[in-house]
């Protein structure tokens, strides 16, 4: 769906560190553009996290000059048997005003890992 540009993974131990920048997307466009998705898919095979990791993110552009996106859901989402998904929702801190700009999602996860 999304895809990861660039980041870094380290796994310790039992200890799964992520962090990535990535491009978001309006969900459902053209007529979301209030709103960015971000989704990481993560297979259930390969180093991957067992549990919902702890997840800090922003969301940012470098083509706006003000304009905000301010996160308001994180969900850790069952897709199927083989894959599961860290949906990062945002949405313009001016409600229901749209924008074209492209914004980037910068997170950091940790959590248990195999």
């Amino acid at each position: 769906m999304h895809s990861i540009q660039s980041g870094q993974t380290v796994l310790v131990s039992d200890t799964l560190a992520m962090s990535v920048p990535s491009n978001t997307m309006p969900p459902n466009p053209p007529n979301n553009k209030h709103m960015r998705l971000l989704r990481v898919i993560f297979p259930h095979d390969g180093i991957t996290f067992v549990d919902k990791p702890d997840v800090t993110a922003t969301v940012y552009s470098p083509q706006s000059a003000g304009e905000e996106f301010l996160i308001f859901k994180i969900e850790w989402v069952s897709l199927n048997a083989t894959e599961f998904a860290l949906d990062i929702w945002a949405q313009n801190a001016s409600v229901a005003t749209p924008s074209d700009a492209n914004y980037i999602c910068s997170f950091v996860a940790v959590g248990k890992g195999k």
